[in-house]
């Protein structure tokens, strides 16, 4: 028996597809044959299409048979991701954007099997120098998160026997410098509470000061209801986050926001507010309940904590225009929003507190990533641990 041709794979149904092959038999005849499979993408169906040609005509299987582009595949296994991983919608945005403008554009029409650790370290390689805009250097930390994506796509593509090796197993990938955190002081803090009183901008001021009060993500403080803080009690639960839809991702059709899961399960958490902050929300919040009533709007427990006069959402992108227009009025030179998610940190380890509980307030996963990343305020403390202990070695020596 001969098979003519590549055969077909068409979708039928949800996880269903049809396998068609044309064979010629020993007398010269020519047949269609059909086989109805189940499948999860069009690259497993294909898979299936494959080793229904080998059982026809009782060969082995052969990875040097399939020709499936990179390009194919990647297609393929955004929408995977879509459909089977639980991922939101601004990681799905990053993969999207790092396979259609960056990996499908050099690599899309490689065959799978033949990609090679060459070709993938040369094309970071290239990336790395005129990947950027207008054909400008790009990032180290976009191509490591690009090679991360890359890798972990083909990981799967392994596990589907579409590739005998994962050709990025054998790389180390782009070197990533771990950029320099910065952090305010004290002192500083303690002016920008002051500057908080007097900003016109409310909705700004009451973000900005749960922000350098707790260390939340933007995110996670945008995605604040009045029902997520029991001022009572000075607790805030944190259990959700407020994102940005671009237009293609919105059902609307038009960019919108969305309130999604926190970032990982231990970003769920409860945060103690000091008493200052909590009497700071209290003002603010009756200010913005008499400010919405003057518009109509009632203040409930689904009302925004950080919202504008008609008590709608503040845009994560607007909080860090805001707060740029803020460092740059008020002398913060070289200060990012997230830099007070790093102040919170540093200036609690500074004071003796535990990297455990500087963990759970910043929502991290493992105290090991805390460490990771804010091991640096750490040896400045290591004198003060020597003497420590010396003194407790000493009094024992006494007794």
């Amino acid at each position: 028996m001969e098979l003519l041709g590549p055969g077909t794979v068409e979708k039928r149904g949800k996880a269903r597809w049809r396998l068609r092959v044309t064979i010629k038999d020993n007398k010269g005849r020519i047949d269609r044959l059909d086989k109805s499979v189940e499948a999860r993408t069009k690259t497993e169906a294909k898979l299936l299409l494959d080793q229904w040609k080998h059982e026809l005509i009782g060969a082995d299987l052969d990875y040097r048979s399939r020709k499936i582009t990179v390009k194919e595949y990647l297609e393929d296994f955004l929408e995977y991701c879509r459909t089977n991983k639980r991922l939101s919608k601004t990681t799905l945005r990053g993969y999207t954007d790092m396979a259609n403008n960056r990996l499908i554009p050099y690599l899309g029409d490689c065959l799978m099997v033949e990609l090679t650790p060459y070709q993938i370290e040369e094309f970071f390689k290239e990336q790395l120098q005129n990947g950027g805009r207008n054909g400008g250097a790009l990032s180290a930390s976009t191509c490591r998160k690009t090679f991360s994506f890359f890798k972990t796509a083909l990981k799967r593509a392994v596990y589907l026997e579409i590739i005998p090796r994962n050709p990025c197993e054998l790389l180390s990938g782009p070197s990533v410098k771990r950029a320099e955190k910065h952090s305010l002081s004290e002192k500083e803090l303690a002016r920008m509470y002051e500057l908080m009183k007097g900003c016109p901008d409310r909705q700004f001021a009451i973000a900005l000061r749960i922000s350098a009060a707790t260390g939340m993500r933007r995110g996670e403080i945008c995605g604040l209801t009045w029902g997520d803080i029991d001022l009572d009690k000075g607790i805030i639960d944190v259990n959700k986050a407020l994102i940005e839809l671009n237009k293609s991702e919105s059902k609307t059709g038009k960019a919108s926001v969305e309130i999604k899961e926190t970032k990982t399960a231990g970003s769920t958490r409860k945060i103690t507010l000091d008493h200052d902050t909590v009497e700071f929300l209290k003002t603010e919040k009756e200010a913005q309940r008499l400010t919405l009533a003057f518009y109509h709007v009632k203040q409930t427990d689904k009302t925004p904590v950080a919202c504008d006069f008609r008590g709608n959402w503040y845009r994560p992108s607007c909080f860090t225009s805001a707060f740029i227009a803020f460092r740059d009025d008020h002398g913060f030179d070289g200060i990012r929003l997230h830099d007070l998610r790093h102040t919170q940190a540093t200036l609690l380890l500074k004071n003796g507190e535990d990297i455990l509980t500087v963990s759970r307030r910043l929502g991290h996963a493992k105290a090991s990533t805390t460490l990771d990343v804010y091991g640096h305020v750490l040896p400045g403390m290591d004198k003060e641990a020597a003497e420590l202990f010396g003194n407790v070695v000493a009094r024992a020596g006494k007794e």
